[in-house]
């Protein structure tokens, strides 16, 4: 088979079908679609198995070559993607290749992506990152000595980009009296290198005499070439960062659990806005049988392997310049940052939990450490930071302590109390525990033991060393030094399970009742009645492309997933604002400032977003000891949080180390697991992908081998995937849609009207661009529109609030939007649309909602498109309530009617109705346009009120007081079943007798301790969180019976959950 038919169309368009990543088909439907085209005349159709062969030789051309079988140190079978040949793929891949950026660069207009990122731009050593510049065809490295323009000497450090220029930094050399050049390490300095004229090799043909004296930098003798410099071999050397996640994810469609532990990788140098499309993510291995470290080991032995020799690849981009020596790059491939879920991260640092709960630090204890005033202040702020040379020591401990006989109990205590337990590790010091007590129970016929403790020893430390020898049984993340990864700071904590799958998710069943039909009270169905209607009611105009049904989200409460999340918790303040108890309803008004804060797309300033953010977190934690302090200390996801300032700090947005992106691939990956025999579950699915990547790669007009040349697709190939957007689409390659600015969405058939006939022309504004002595009442015709496109992007419809420009900024409520119609001639001077606004003022923060209030002042016609002229212009859209506390809306029932299946129906509903159309609440905890908002809005609204410290000692105290109550009470509840079981199994009553308090309350003696509202109301606990002020004492009463929303405040979680375990 030639070249040339890898272009055949017909072979390509079925290609092309078989490999769409969300549309695979099986092989009974291809042999269909193949009889069809037979059937409609269609000429040169290929057989089933031919087209598998040549599928199958396109896949065994140089770059494609992906799959590779490995077998783990336990002895488990699987296959993966090989790492390697993906990045070869991605530099020989324009489409992906254009987008990459192997340099840092300084935030100056805000950190937005992982090339800002403290951790590139400054966290790794100099010799960490990419070591050479080229310009002009000439190669400087760092550590190098070059010289500058001026004849100045200097020895370069580092690159980096600054406002689309190159920089670097490096130290300056001194000319001693001796005619030495001296390296002046004390002090970095930058300029751009546009300034740089020779490199090291030319510099010594002008300069052979130049000679240097002292110290150095960490890089080496100035005039000796760096050691990549020789490698190279005259190619650009970049280094790859790599962006690595993983999950255990379920292979089957249904609720049946298949357990699949899956990983995936994206380059770390591509923009946000790529890393979150699936056409860049590259799937790297799965296996039901192989764990996460095991596989975890490939990946790190594949980048270990070139991490001295660099890996060779093709650049597309040297070759698209007819460049023969930038046809080729070397490449040096490292891992940046590990996402994934709590449990899998733990996994990845060989942390277990237990009495330790965080993987990041060593804060933790036992229940009455935890629980202590000192334990209990420690939870809520970062401790000791773990490394992982202390965590291969404690690994280490475990194994010697494994050779002593009947040291199993110890050995677990240990574990327990370190909470570090390696998954491979542990298979060896379970082995070693098992023999050494087989030999010690042994015993001869007269019942004497045979083996001394000596010979047990002895045994079990040649066994140890058999088993060490034979593979490397420790995680090899902790273990391997040519890697810029820490797995003690670089597993990134993410938002999706820490704030919308934890927190929120967590306060959302505490503020419901559960249960469901009969289960329910009266009173609990007049809670969650009260709850949809609300919900009904409330805007979800800019809170973005998800929206609710609020039916839906009542029904299923307890099954909501993130997307659900994602909206309610921009929405929950209104929603139980007058449904659940102040002090609870403090805590909403907390986490949906705190979670709005994580959420932000760009940092203008690092340190008064940290400030800030901090701010946010300490008055979250005020909130729930108020509300109830045990969750702090169960719940592993609280003290994670007290990390986020460090993690935002080290990454930059929490967009960018996002979990999301993964956890969207989930899907393509179950369609290779659907279509699989699961004889070889992880063959099929690194087959699978490996063929979806070849065809992407051929679409994209990326350079591949063939017959032992390089080659690309033809034109006719090439323009099938520019010319049909969705295509695009369904190669995961997002499609934006051209959004005119101003452009405004006519009414269909409407009327043109006079000008003079609207009661707009009675409005102020637009003075200096319409005159009212130009305005004609009967001649200027006008018809209406539905909707129109704001500054950025969005579709402002009819009664949508927006944020308009200056010179009056503020919010606005568009009332109508009118376009010039032909009738009116070119003598006309109106302008082309016109749209008539409601403004509205600022006043306080509101005393419920914590947001700014609105009161409607006056209407006034502005211009939506952005000019030089004067007038108010629309930048966004914004979410705004009704402010039905101040107003004292109601619930009404059987009014609104109910619509199923886009019909009316007489069934009727509850409705919130609101009594004014004045007064109304900015929404300032929306995730869209956060950012924006935050920009324009004056600081007092938006940023989080702190209180003072030693207010939140105290209330901190009073909420470890209130913590060792509950766990008293608990065990003294748990003793009166014990000792029930025991009486009932004592007179020979076998069934299970539970104990149950009279009351709904658990009983207490207020004489010895005083119940949690006493508490607080006693020393003044209660911090006041900008305008949300204390409860008194009345509202701090204990939850009565008659509400069921607040049954649950004084209850503990499982402290078996998987999370607590984590």
């Amino acid at each position: 088979m030639s070249a040339h038919q890898v272009c055949r169309q017909q072979w390509c368009i079925l290609d092309i079908m078989l490999n769409l990543p969300r549309h695979p088909i099986s092989d009974e439907l291809l042999k269909i679609i193949l009889w069809a085209l037979k059937m409609l005349g269609v000429k040169n159709v290929p057989s089933l198995k031919a087209f598998r062969q040549f599928q199958t030789r396109l896949q065994q051309a140089g770059l494609f070559q992906k799959g590779q079988s490995h077998v783990s140190v336990l002895g488990n079978h699987f296959t993966s993607n090989s790492i390697l040949q993906s990045i070869r793929l991605d530099m020989a891949n324009p489409e992906v290749r254009n987008k990459l950026v192997f340099y840092p660069e300084e935030p100056v207009d805000g950190l937005s992506e992982l090339r800002h990122s403290w951790k590139w731009f400054l966290g790794l050593p100099d010799n960490r990152l990419t070591p050479m510049w080229a310009a002009r065809g000439v190669h400087f490295y760092v550590g190098e000595a070059a010289c500058l323009e001026s004849g100045e000497v200097v020895v370069p450090l580092r690159w980096y980009i600054c406002r689309g220029e190159m920089y670097m930094f490096y130290f300056s050399t001194r000319v001693t009296p001796e005619g030495r050049f001296e390296v002046d390490s004390t002090r970095r300095c930058k300029r751009p290198v546009s300034d740089l004229q020779y490199n090291l090799p030319e510099m010594l043909k002008h300069r052979p005499d130049i000679r240097f004296k002292g110290a150095f930098s960490s890089l080496g003798h100035p005039l000796q070439a760096n050691e990549w410099r020789s490698r190279a071999n005259g190619r650009p050397c970049y280094v790859y960062f790599i962006l690595l996640g993983g999950d255990d994810v379920s292979g089957n469609r249904s609720k049946t659990w298949n357990k699949h532990c899956c990983f995936y990788f994206c380059a770390a140098g591509l923009p946000l806005a790529c890393m979150n499309q699936e056409y860049f993510v590259h799937f790297v291995s799965t296996s039901q049988h192989a764990g996460p470290v095991e596989q975890v080991a490939v990946i790190t032995g594949e980048l270990r392997s070139v991490a001295k020799t660099g890996l060779v690849c093709i650049d597309v981009v040297g070759c698209e310049s007819g460049n023969s020596v930038g046809s080729e790059c070397l490449i040096i491939p490292d891992l940046f940052v590990k996402t994934g879920d709590g449990p899998w991260q733990s996994e990845m640092c060989s942390h277990s939990g237990d009495s330790k709960p965080c993987r990041f630090c060593n804060v933790g204890g036992t229940v009455q450490e935890r629980s202590s005033d000192d334990g209990f202040l420690a939870i809520m702020k970062p401790g000791e930071q773990r490394t992982p040379l202390e965590t291969i020591k404690t690994i280490e401990k475990d194994l010697a302590l494994a050779v002593i006989p009947r040291k199993g109990t110890e050995l677990e205590k240990n574990q327990q109390k370190t909470g570090i337990i390696d998954s491979l590790a542990q298979t060896v010091i379970n082995e070693l525990v098992e023999h050494g007590k087989a030999m010690f129970d042994k015993k001869d016929d007269m019942g004497r033991r045979v083996h001394s403790n000596a010979e047990i020893m002895a045994t079990l430390e040649t066994l140890k060393a058999e088993r060490l020898a034979a593979g490397a049984f420790i995680n090899s993340l902790l273990t391997e030094d040519t890697l810029s990864f820490d797995p003690h700071q670089d597993t990134a904590v993410g938002r999706l399970h820490l704030v919308l799958l934890g927190f929120t998710k967590y306060f959302w069943s505490a503020s419901l009742p559960v249960g469901g039909g009969k289960k329910l009270s009266l009173k609990e169905k007049e809670v969650l009645a009260a709850a949809e209607a609300t919900l009904f009611l409330l805007s979800q105009v800019g809170l973005g492309e998800r929206s609710l049904r609020p039916d839906y989200v009542m029904h299923f409460r307890g099954s909501l997933v993130g997307r659900h999340l994602h909206s309610i918790a921009q929405l929950v303040v209104f929603i139980f604002a007058r449904i659940v108890e102040p002090v609870l309803h403090a805590v909403w008004v907390s986490l949906s400032r705190l979670c709005a804060m994580l959420f932000v797309q760009v940092i203008k300033n690092m340190d008064k977003h940290k400030s800030n953010l901090t701010v946010a977190i300490d008055n979250f934690y005020d909130c729930v000891c108020a509300y109830n302090p045990t969750w702090i200390m169960y719940k592993n996801k609280f003290h994670y949080l007290a990390h986020i300032p460090i993690m935002v700090e080290r990454f930059g947005v929490l967009g960018l180390v996002a979990e999301d992106r993964f956890e969207k691939f989930h899907g393509l990956w179950r369609h290779s697991s659907i279509y699989s025999n699961h004889h070889a579950a992880s063959r099929d699915s690194a087959a699978h992908f490996d063929s979806l990547d070849a065809s992407k790669h051929i679409l994209s007009g990326g350079l591949f081998e063939w017959e032992g040349r390089v080659i690309r697709a033809g034109v006719s190939v090439l323009t099938i995937l520019s010319a049909n957007p969705q295509l695009r689409q369904r190669l995961g390659l997002r499609t934006d849609k051209a959004r005119t600015v101003g452009y405004v969405r006519r009414i269909r058939k409407g009327p043109q009207v006079t000008w003079g006939s609207l009661n707009a022309h009675t409005y102020p504004g637009l003075v200096a661009v319409w005159p009212p002595e130009v305005r004609r009442l009967t001649s200027d015709f006008f018809e209406s529109g539905q909707w129109i496109i704001s500054q950025h992007g969005d579709t402002c419809r009819l009664g949508s609030f927006v944020w308009c420009q200056e010179p009056f900024p503020g919010v606005a409520r568009i009332s109508a939007i009118y376009v010039r119609a032909m009738l009116s001639g070119t003598a006309s001077h109106a302008p082309n649309t016109l749209v008539v606004v409601d403004l509205f003022e600022f006043e306080e923060r509101h005393a419920t909602y914590d947001c700014p209030i609105l009161t409607r002042s006056s209407k006034m016609l502005v211009l939506p498109e952005v000019s030089d002229s004067s007038g108010i212009h629309i930048c966004f859209v914004v979410n705004v309530q009704h402010d039905c506390a101040r107003s004292d809306c109601e619930v009404v029932a059987a009014v609104a009617t109910e619509v199923q299946e886009r019909q009316s129906t007489q069934r009727r509903r509850a409705m919130l109705v609101h009594k004014d159309d004045t007064h109304y609440v900015l929404n300032i905890f929306v995730l869209q346009h956060y950012d924006e908002l935050a920009a324009v809005v004056p600081p007092t609204y938006t940023t989080p009120s702190p209180c003072s410290p030693e207010d939140r000692h105290k209330s901190r105290l009073a909420g470890a007081e209130v913590l060792r109550w509950q766990i008293k009470l608990r065990e003294k509840m748990r003793g009166a079943v014990r000792t029930a079981r025991s009486e009932a199994n004592g007179v020979g009553n076998k069934e299970v007798v539970r104990t149950r308090p009279e009351s709904s309350q658990p009983p207490r003696d207020p004489a010895r301790v005083p119940p949690f509202p006493q508490v607080i109301a006693r020393a003044g606990l209660l911090p006041e969180m900008g305008h949300i002020q204390a409860p008194d004492g009345s509202a701090l009463t204990e939850p009565s019976q008659s509400n069921p929303a607040k049954r649950r405040r004084l209850t503990a979680p499982d402290t078996q959950s998987a999370d607590a375990r984590s």
